[in-house]
């Protein structure tokens, strides 16, 4: 790189597909799963210089719209999974999420609460495992679609 401050990803490979379908009389769902790899490539020299790992990414997911009387309930579930050649900082990820789209005047307040669970190797024979929750609340103006 000869004192270029940037960094060269490898040869990238990416392959994504999706399957949306009814789901019920009212409802649609989705699957959806991706695979991302990227060769070797090259670090920034502000980040040490070197040779930076192939790594790879598997993700996939799905989720359902469905109306229940004046609301619509929104669910979903996801994971990744993550590897690199050297081992450091690849695990995986996975997340489920329930929401509710509730019309209120000319806005929609959508609440919703997502758990996460996953596991990191943040170095080799060291890993960190993690579990949480996250709480929120949207407003979509204009109502419903």
């Amino acid at each position: 790189m000869s004192g270029a401050g940037i960094y060269r990803s490898g040869d990238q490979l990416e392959a994504v597909g999706a399957l949306t379908f009814a789901a019920g009389a009212r409802g649609n769902a989705i699957t959806y799963a991706g695979w991302m790899h990227r060769g070797e490539g090259e670090r920034a020299e502000i980040f040490g210089g070197g040779s930076a790992p192939g790594e790879d990414l598997l993700l996939f997911g799905a989720g359902l719209r469905t109306p229940l009387g004046s609301v619509v309930l929104v669910p979903s579930a996801d994971a990744r999974v993550y590897r690199n050649d050297d081992g450091v900082g690849q695990g995986y990820v996975g997340s489920a999420m329930i929401g509710l789209e509730v019309p209120s005047g000319g806005v929609t307040l959508i609440p919703a609460i997502r758990g996460r669970y996953g596991n990191v190797d943040v170095r080799s024979g060291s890993s960190s495992s993690f579990t949480g929750a996250e709480f929120s609340l949207s407003v979509r103006m204009g109502g419903r679609p």
